[in-house]
């Protein structure tokens, strides 16, 4: 969290223990009287107020991000995905794009045999993959547990399929796990344009 650094101490209700103004700060608040304070604790307050602003900014993009954004893969949650299409379907795009759905096969055997810890590492290096293989060209989400949602903009209609069937056969290859007790999924997939 960040700290607000005031460039000298308020103590015991008075705003800056100023001997000029001797104001309480819940009468700065409250009344906005700030013309009765001296001119360096206004100084003081307007200084502050920027920063206070700034940081208010900062925190509230932050929250806007971390709203939209799965925490675990850092690909755009449901509600991230959501608003992209909705953006596409009000500019009358939506029919220019096309959706890729992709399901982890048997995911909760992975759970059950392994531990969910290595079930988000399989999360995880999917998502790394997928931003690998579309990061670039299309959106990206987490949209369910096991479940991602990709949507790729037309110009790549003529590849889409061929490349998620190149994607599909990739990961049904690579091992997952630990090199003493490694294993394989597998990935189904919808397209629809």
């Amino acid at each position: 969290m960040k700290e607000l650094i005031m460039p000298r101490p308020v103590t015991r209700g008075t705003y800056n223990n100023c001997s000029e103004c001797n104001i309480k700060m819940k009468d700065v608040a409250f009344t906005r009287s700030v013309a009765k304070l001296c001119p360096e604790c206004r100084g003081d307050i307007a200084s502050n107020n920027i920063e206070v602003r700034k940081i208010y900014k900062e925190l509230s993009n932050d929250l806007e991000k971390a709203s939209k954004t799965d925490p675990l893969t850092g690909l755009l949650n449901r509600r991230g995905m959501l608003e992209i299409i909705r953006e596409s379907d009000s500019k009358k795009k939506i029919f220019d794009n096309a959706i890729v759905i992709c399901d982890v096969d048997f995911f909760k055997k992975v759970n059950d045999r392994y531990g969910h810890n290595v079930g988000d590492t399989v999360l995880v290096r999917l998502s790394k993959e997928f931003k690998e293989t579309w990061g670039k060209d299309a959106h990206i989400s987490r949209w369910g547990g096991e479940e991602f949602l990709i949507f790729i903009p037309s110009s790549l209609f003529d590849i889409i399929q061929p490349e998620v069937e190149r994607f599909r056969k990739r990961i049904e290859t690579t091992r997952f796990g630990h090199l003493d007790n490694p294993f394989h999924i597998t990935l189904s997939f919808g397209i629809a344009r």
